[in-house]
Parts: C-alpha cells; sequence; structure tokens
C-alpha cells in the first residue's frame, strides 16, 4: 500500500500537468515528484504518456492503482488530507477565492472533458465544478449533479469589431467572420449546436486555458468568442458583448460521487459556494442561483434560430 503522501504526488502530476506545479503544491522537491513518480509507475507496472490534449494517461491494467485510490479518497473523506476540488476557470475566480477551508482547489484550466471525466472517475479529484450544457460526460447514477447556477451565455467580439455597428445582428451576420473554435472535444454540444449556424470555424490550439488564447485573441482580430456573465466578470479586458445570445441555456455544476452525498465536509463545500455565489450575484446581473438537482432537459441542446 501507498503513503498518503506517495500516492498523492503521483496523482497530483496527473492532475496538476507539470512537476513543478505539483511540488509548490504539496511542499516538495521536484525532484520528489520524479523520484515517486518512476516509483509508482514501477510498482504497478504502467506507463505515463501524453494525449492530444497534453494531457498525462495512464497506460497498462489500472485496478489494483484504482483500488488503492479508493482507499486513499477515504482518508481525505476522514479529513485525513486535504480534498481536492476542480472547476472551470471563471468559476474557480469566481466563487473559489476565499479559503475553501478543507479543499484543495486545482489549476481550473482543464480543456479536455474527457480528461476532467477521468479525474473524478478515477478519483484523481474528490468534485468538480463544470459547465452547462456540456458535463464530463453523460449522466451516470454513480453521481451526483448540483446545479449551482443558470446563466445566458452570449456572443462576444473586441470593441472596434465592425459588428459592434450593427444593431439588431443575425446568426449570418456572425457567420460572415471568422468565430473561435476550441480544440475538437472541449465542449462537444456547444460545437455542435453552433456549427449548425456555420460557427466555431476558426480553431485555436489550447490546450489548458489561457487568456490570450481565447479571449486576448478576440481583442486585436475579427475573431467572434463566446462569454457568459462570468467570463466577462473574470476578464482582465471585457470584451463587446453582442446583443445576440447563444442558442442554448448554460450554468454551472457541481459534479461529486453518489456515496459522497451529505458528508459533512461537502455539505460545508456547498455552503461556501452557496454563499459565494450570492455575493457575485451583487454585483454580476444575469445570474440565477439554482442550488438544486439538475434537471436532464438542461442537458438537451437544441439549435433556436
Amino acid at each position: 500500500m501507498l503513503k498518503l503522501d506517495e500516492l498523492a504526488l503521483f496523482d497530483g502530476l496527473i492532475w496538476l500537468r507539470t512537476g513543478e506545479s505539483v511540488a509548490r503544491r504539496f511542499s516538495c522537491a521536484q525532484s520528489t515528484v520524479s523520484r515517486n513518480t518512476a516509483k509508482v509507475l514501477e510498482l504497478f507496472g504502467l506507463e505515463l504518456v501524453r494525449d492530444d490534449f497534453g494531457e498525462w494517461q495512464l497506460l497498462g491494467d489500472l485496478s489494483l492503482l484504482n483500488a488503492e485510490r479508493q482507499v486513499h479518497q477515504k482518508a481525505r473523506l476522514a479529513s485525513w488530507a486535504p480534498l481536492r476540488l476542480e472547476a472551470t476557470y471563471w468559476t474557480a475566480l469566481s466563487y473559489c477565492a476565499a479559503e475553501l477551508g478543507p479543499w484543495m482547489l486545482g489549476n481550473s484550466d482543464i480543456m479536455s472533458i474527457r480528461h476532467r471525466h477521468l479525474l473524478l472517475d478515477h478519483r484523481i479529484v474528490d468534485c468538480q465544478i463544470t459547465t452547462l450544457p456540456d458535463l464530463l460526460g453523460p449522466i451516470d447514477p454513480r453521481y451526483r449533479y448540483l446545479q449551482l447556477t443558470a446563466m445566458q451565455p452570449f456572443f462576444v467580439c473586441a470593441p472596434d469589431h465592425p459588428l459592434t455597428k450593427v444593431k439588431n445582428p443575425s446568426f449570418d451576420d456572425l457567420a460572415a467572420y471568422p468565430s473561435l473554435a476550441l480544440p475538437p472535444q472541449t465542449f462537444p454540444k456547444v460545437e455542435a449546436a453552433l456549427k449548425q449556424l456555420g460557427l466555431w470555424n476558426t480553431p485555436v490550439r489550447m490546450y489548458r486555458y489561457r487568456y490570450e488564447k481565447w479571449e486576448g485573441k478576440c481583442e486585436s482580430e475579427l475573431l467572434i468568442s463566446y462569454g457568459n456573465p462570468l467570463t466577462q466578470h473574470t476578464a482582465p479586458s471585457p470584451l463587446h458583448r453582442l446583443p445576440l445570445a447563444l442558442p442554448f441555456a448554460s450554468g454551472d455544476v457541481l459534479v461529486y460521487r453518489q456515496d459522497f452525498e451529505g458528508h459533512p465536509l461537502l455539505l460545508a463545500l456547498i455552503e461556501r459556494l452557496s454563499l459565494a455565489v450570492d455575493a457575485v450575484r451583487e454585483i454580476v446581473p444575469g445570474i440565477t442561483k439554482v442550488f438544486a438537482p439538475l434537471d436532464a432537459a438542461e442537458l438537451e441542446v437544441s439549435v433556436r434560430r
């Protein structure tokens, strides 16, 4: 059996991506992370490789390692080590800026929906704040989905973009300009819906969220992008909001394993998030507080022209 810190450093590399990030977060040397990683790989007969998003993936039989992870997750729930929370970049900045108690927040910049699902499924993280209409995959009975907020996403562009002079732009007007296309399977339902409208047509290479690759790229180009009240609120230089909404609703969702239901540490996190949402809503319009189990109908995306 691995010690708590040994598996924490190993899974920390898969979660936080670099030895430098792990060393900083867990207060150790990068050489310790490297030696520990080599030890765990040899012990379980596994290989660590990068996927198309540049994320670490394991090759080999994970059954013994995942059994070990289940034990270590129970130890975190017993307060023997910090619990782990991953989030989207806008919810991390908006809802998780204050002290989270026993919860350790990740980098909140993961773009791959597959990798975010793997982190939760393999018990590398304990909870995730994700976004509608794209979650971490299909509704899974092993998990609970607590919808935190609802909001309407919208199109954005540079303040001097030609569309800012169009009083009531249509989807056809937008389709005449390049529009941001994130890497495939970043937000699959959003991608499919916008492609139906002739949008999502200018690819950018962005494997982890970077402002200059998303909002920043739109500041100096004719590129049309997508935002919501929180992305506008957290942006260093908010883009111009076009008077045309994306053709579906959005919102933030907390996802966790069903056997965590009612755990005091989870309830305390939910209470912290509730207070944070209240505080944000006082200064950011357009956010509806929900804090209720997710309605599966919210996952259905139909294009409304």
